[in-house]
């Protein structure tokens, strides 16, 4: 360009020699949207892209011939020309016009029409560009469309996922129901031979006992060697009806009342003290009933489980069986020294701790098995129950609630 032209402030800029630098005419191809400059006067184009050129170049080529292949300026009502609103509010405007391509097709375009002055702050050129919004506008319908496709298969993967879970939730529900009632088959079942043991053989194996005596007394009186021997024979009754009590009430510990499982784990101390020959305490500082007399049972079973593998696998000397309501919820804790869980070996961790798990999980409780303070295990199960504490009350052997309770 030989001039690049005044501005005049408020009024856009005024346009001096005419544009035809090779420079500018670079500039102006690099653009995608089609630019013209036109004369006001005569609509003639004086200069375009790359973009805008669809017909010979030349002086004769006007603005409506161009971009609407018409005869004469637009001046159909509710389409008017941008080119002369422009002359007559000398005001940039931005209007939507519809264009034609090469081939005759419309296209909505998004007409920026810009005034250039000259001398006497008349319009003399108008820069404009146009911005095809049909493809835009197409564009966005097309993004739309997915969009609302990938929302219905959104809805639809979610509301798959949703009767999954759902399917997952009624299986797991039934696998639970079944395998809480194959536990209380277990127990039921275990409670049958419990009490079988303790009124068949126990009293058979008492009666034998007390026909040996009366034999040893026979013997006895007749002066008869063998009457030692009758002795011996109903010292080995009595202790053969003293292991059946203990295995009667291993296979049914806990009463069914709101105290009977601070009692049976009072008796598993107790037994295992004098059947293993370590030390085991059994502590209860504040009364925890509990009334469901399965989940009385299910802690039992933990605790039981908790304390021989303690004796098997974590070779200890001193365990100690704590039941407390500190906060909301109850907690049993076994506590015992020796090895750590961690220690153990690797084949005597997983079913004993699946079913300790399992049974936390049919009381809503939760189990966590971790180092003990001093070494050693300890294993944690908490639990909701329905919990009066009172104070130095003492219940089934239990001493008052302020003292442990050591066998």
């Amino acid at each position: 360009m030989t001039d690049r032209g005044e501005q005049t402030p408020g009024n856009g800029f005024r346009l001096g020699l005419p544009v035809g630098e090779v420079l500018t005419q670079a500039v102006l191809d690099s653009l995608e949207y089609p630019f013209y400059v036109i004369d006001t006067h005569s609509y003639q184009i004086r200069l375009a892209n790359r973009a805008a050129r669809r017909a010979p170049a030349g002086n004769d080529v006007t603005c409506y011939q161009l971009a609407h292949g018409r005869a004469a300026p637009c001046q159909d009502a509710g389409h008017p020309c941008p080119l002369d609103t422009v002359v007559r509010t000398k005001q940039p405007v931005t209007v939507e016009h519809i264009h034609r391509d090469p081939a005759g097709h419309r296209q909505t375009m998004e007409v920026h029409a810009f005034p250039f002055f000259d001398e006497q702050g008349q319009v003399a050129h108008i820069l404009e560009y146009c911005i095809d919004v049909g493809r835009r506008r197409r564009t966005e319908r097309q993004i739309r469309r997915l969009n609302e496709r990938l929302e219905q298969r959104v809805r639809e993967r979610t509301a798959e996922l949703g009767a999954a879970n759902e399917r997952l939730r009624l299986e797991s529900q039934r696998r639970r129901r079944l395998e809480r009632d194959l536990l209380e088959i277990s127990e039921r079942e275990q409670r049958r031979i419990g009490q079988e043991l303790h009124d068949s053989l126990g009293q058979l194996l008492t009666g034998v006992a007390i026909l040996t005596k009366v034999l040893e007394r026979k013997l006895r009186r007749q002066a008869i060697p063998e009457a030692g021997d009758a002795k011996e024979i109903a010292s080995l009754v009595n202790s053969a009806v003293e292991e059946t009590r203990h295995l009667s009430r291993g296979l049914h510990p806990v009463a069914l009342d709101e105290n009977g499982l601070m009692s049976a784990l009072e008796s598993l101390a107790e037994v295992t003290q004098n059947v293993f020959r370590i030390s085991c305490v059994f502590r209860c500082r504040q009364a925890v009933p509990v009334r469901d007399a399965s989940m009385a049972l299910h802690l039992y079973r933990i605790a039981q489980e908790a304390v021989t593998n303690a004796i098997r696998h974590g070779q200890t000397r001193h365990i100690q069986i704590e039941l407390s309501a500190p906060a909301s919820r109850a907690l049993l804790t076994i506590t015992s020294d020796g090895r750590r869980f961690e220690e153990w070996p690797t084949d005597h961790k997983g079913i004993g701790l699946q079913m300790m798990r399992h049974r936390a999980e049919m009381i809503d409780g939760t189990l966590e098995v971790q180092p003990g303070p001093d070494g050693g295990t300890r294993v944690a199960c908490a639990f909701d129950a329905q919990v009066r504490v009172n104070e130095g009350e003492t219940t089934h052997g239990l001493k008052d609630a302020e003292q442990d309770r050591t066998i």
